[in-house]
């Protein structure tokens, strides 16, 4: 059961070679006043991956949601969003990233 959330949290460009890969921690802070599992899903687990897709957050307490990015074969921009969800099925947020992948076999 999808329920509104706010706009996705957009992520400046991530500009990535051909089979190049590249982490990230995204912070994650519980403000609610109870604990919270959260399951975090990729539109496309291929090109972000999620290293840790459930896990549980105190109340209060912050967490870091890791993240693996894989550049695909081929050049272009690929748009990926994280969602980020409550164990009530709740939508919490989502991430957006763009990917812009260069095919560097042109260099000498």
């Amino acid at each position: 059961v999808k329920t509104e959330s706010k706009p996705a949290k957009r992520y400046p460009v991530l500009n990535m070679e051909v089979g190049q890969t590249n982490s990230k921690k995204i912070p994650y802070i519980n403000y609610d006043n109870h604990d919270k599992e959260l399951t975090i899903i990729s539109s496309d687990p291929k090109i972000v991956a999620i290293k840790e897709e459930r896990f549980k957050v105190r109340a209060g307490a912050q967490a870091d949601i890791r993240l693996r990015f894989v550049a695909p074969k081929r050049s272009g921009d690929y748009d990926v969003d994280v969602e980020i969800w409550s164990g009530n099925q709740r939508l919490e947020e989502t991430l957006h990233f763009t990917i812009h992948n260069v095919d560097d076999s042109f260099h000498y």
